[in-house]
């Protein structure tokens, strides 16, 4: 079998590597402090199509390189707001929230979180009314506790909303 690696595979490899590098030189000069997330997708039925995840903080954007079981490992550096989205074919796309305030500033706290992914209903395209989640630090005395708060999953057919570009 020949496998053969796209200039878009190539790219997507050469971006995580850079990051990488980048996230680890900082770790080492103790600059500031990290959050890694690392977890797994999850879906409620078998299926093979890809799923895409991006992390915005609404001026830069990272895709996240997602393995065939779904694992998956990225940072944010503390005092971020960002938002991660999830999408995948024939499945309702998720926002989960990320506040990195209040982490642990020059160390790496690592967080894991699994995120599970619906199956679209056919004919009745259907969207989340706001994030499905949302993770932050609470600070707690000397330490900080992560807390992960699930928002109400409602769900709106989007043939419904007034979606228009002006």
């Amino acid at each position: 079998m020949n496998f053969s690696i796209t200039t878009t595979a190539k790219r997507t490899m050469l971006q995580a590597a850079l990051f990488v590098a980048a996230v680890s030189f900082s770790l080492f000069a103790n600059a500031e402090g990290h959050v890694v997330f690392k977890g797994r997708v999850l879906r409620t039925d078998v299926c093979t199509t890809p799923v895409s995840m991006i992390v915005t903080d609404g001026v830069d954007t990272m895709e996240v390189v997602i393995t065939r079981n779904g694992r998956y490992s990225f940072a944010i550096p503390t005092n971020e707001n960002v938002s991660v989205f999830l999408t995948s074919a024939d499945h309702i796309t998720k926002e989960i929230k990320l506040d990195t305030h209040n982490a642990l500033e020059n160390r790496t706290t690592r967080v894991p979180f699994f995120v599970q992914l619906e199956r679209q209903t056919k004919g009745m395209e259907m969207g989340y009314v706001s994030a499905a989640g949302h993770i932050y630090f609470n600070p707690q005395g000397e330490g900080v506790r992560t807390m992960l708060v699930p928002t109400p999953q409602a769900k709106v057919n989007v043939e419904a909303q007034d979606i228009a570009a002006r």
